[in-house]
This record gives structure tokens, C-alpha cells and sequence, in this order.
């Protein structure tokens, strides 16, 4: 398949805000939505990294990438942010504050107890766990503040930095979970995920389809029916109501979604908080 010109990529992810951001899925951004013939350009094995044509390109790249970004990574602590909260922990109060502090689970923060009690109700109970693109989200599993006490948690995200410190504050409650740094678009990933997560009672993929759909279409019917295979109690998938930027509500039904459901003949009820949509599968 053709690529971007490695060189070239390098430098792009060289800025710190985007240096965490899988290279593949950076790749699979820009030959989304780049313009052709700067990405045809942005493939030349050759290039003078001092000439301007080069540096306007790469600058171009990094504002593209930029646009999307936040639907894929979500860094929102600096490196001595984090080291501050872990010496703080264990608290309650710190644990609610760095979960204000990602857009997701901000938003999920008050409606968590309600939300976990309606799962738990609806699959008469689960005691394992596995959160795929989790985000923050398996901090609302480190103590029992949201009635959301669990055995055992895997969890697994885009970005290292913030699968390490998710591990680390488990470490701070003297917790052993399971994370690890995993893209799903990626096949080999894939498989791993699909190994490590064998007879967990319910998987959580919150926001999870949409931006996987972004970047190859169809991908959601080939993951999601696979998940079912491997957990003993179901699937919990949401969708945002808001746009990427929070201001506008999305009007669509996820037809698209509900249409796969329907075709494997796959049994689901829908709830509804604020911002997100959630499917409970079985």
C-alpha cells in the first residue's frame, strides 16, 4: 500500500501534541482527507527538509492531523500533571478531578452511578471488564465512589503515556489490572486484543465505531460480531450526541449501526444520558 514518505512523517509527529498519535492512523488521516496532490507529494522518497515547499507541506500535514486528532487521542495531562496526581492518590477528590479532566468521561462523571447501575442491572450483574479505546474511563472502576466495584479490568487505548498512568494509579490502590497501548485498526492488534479478552463477562467500546468507521469503512462488522463471540454476557457500545468540538447536537440515529445489528439478528436495548447513546448487545 502506498504511504507517506517516512521522513516526512517523522517531522510531522515531531510536535509534541501530536507525538503520541498512532502512525498509522495518522496515515490513514491524511490519505483520507489530504488533498491528492499534496499527499502524492508528502509520498516522495526524496526531500530537502530546509526547503519551503517542504516545510509549507509539513505544516499543512500537522493542521490536518490536528483537525481530527481529538477523536482519536485525548492527552489532556501534562507528564508533571500526572506525576503530581499519582503522589496525591489515593484520593477520592484526585480521581474525580482527572476525570474531569477528559472530555468523555467529564461528561459521564455525574451520570456514571445511574449509567453502570442500569448496565449492571441489565446483564443481572458482571464482575470482569474490558474497555477498548477507553480514554479515562477504567477510573471509574478503581473504587467503589460510583458502585462500580469489578475483579478484573483490561483495558486498552491508542496512546502509551496514557495506558501507563492508567496503570499506575491502579498500582497507587494496589491494583494489577491488564493495559495495554492497542489500535484496532491494525489487524495484528486486533488479534491480540481478541486473545487477551477471552470469557470477560461484558466489553465496553464507548465512542468507539464512529471513529473507527472514519477511518475504514465496514470495520465495525467485522470487530463488533467477533467481541460478541468472545464475551459471556454481551457489549456495550456508545455513540456521542455532540459533534467532535461539543457544540452542535448530532441528529442521526446510527442507522448504519443498528443496521449490522439487525443483520447477525443481534439483540440489543438502547439508554440514553445527555451526551451519549449507549447499546447494551447480548
Amino acid at each position: 500500500m502506498e504511504t507517506i514518505n517516512t521522513d516526512i512523517l517523522d517531522k510531522v509527529l515531531s510536535k509534541k501534541e501530536l507525538r503520541n498519535l498512532d502512525r498509522d492512523i495518522a496515515k490513514k488521516i491524511l490519505r483520507k482527507d489530504f488533498p491528492y496532490k499534496k499527499y502524492k507529494d508528502a509520498k516522495k522518497k526524496s526531500f530537502n527538509p530546509r526547503s519551503s515547499e517542504t516545510k509549507a507541506l509539513i505544516k499543512e500535514l500537522r493542521r490536518q492531523l490536528r483537525t481530527v486528532h481529538g477523536v482519536f487521542y485525548n492527552d489532556t495531562l501534562t507528564e508533571k500533571k500526572k506525576m503530581k496526581v499519582l503522589e496525591e492518590l489515593p484520593s477520592t477528590k484526585v480521581l474525580k478531578d482527572v476525570l474531569s479532566m477528559h472530555v468523555s468521561t467529564k461528561e459521564r462523571i455525574h451520570e456514571a452511578p445511574f449509567l453502570y447501575k442500569q448496565i449492571q442491572d441489565h446483564y443481572d450483574g458482571y464482575n470482569t471488564i474490558c474497555d477498548i479505546g477507553c480514554g479515562y474511563n477504567p477510573l471509574f472502576f478503581v473504587d467503589d465512589t460510583f458502585g462500580t466495584n469489578i475483579e478484573d479490568i483490561y483495558f486498552t487505548d491508542i496512546g502509551d503515556d496514557d495506558i501507563t498512568f492508567l496503570s499506575n494509579i491502579y498500582d497507587a490502590y494496589g491494583e494489577s489490572y491488564i493495559g495495554k497501548a492497542r489500535n484496532m485498526i491494525n489487524e495484528e492488534h486486533q488479534e491480540e486484543v481478541y486473545n487477551d479478552i477471552q470469557k470477560y463477562d461484558v466489553c465496553f467500546c464507548f465512542k468507539l465505531f464512529d471513529s473507527l468507521e472514519y477511518l475504514e469503512r465496514g470495520i465495525t462488522a467485522k470487530i463488533l460480531p467477533r467481541l460478541l463471540t468472545l464475551m459471556k454476557k454481551g457489549v456495550i457500545a456508545s455513540f456521542s450526541k455532540r459533534t467532535v468540538s461539543g457544540k452542535n447536537f448530532i441528529e442521526t440515529e446510527r442507522y448504519w449501526f443498528k443496521d449490522i445489528l439487525d443483520s447477525e439478528e443481534i439483540s440489543y436495548e438502547v439508554i440514553e444520558t445527555k451526551n451519549e447513546e449507549y447499546f447494551l448487545i447480548s
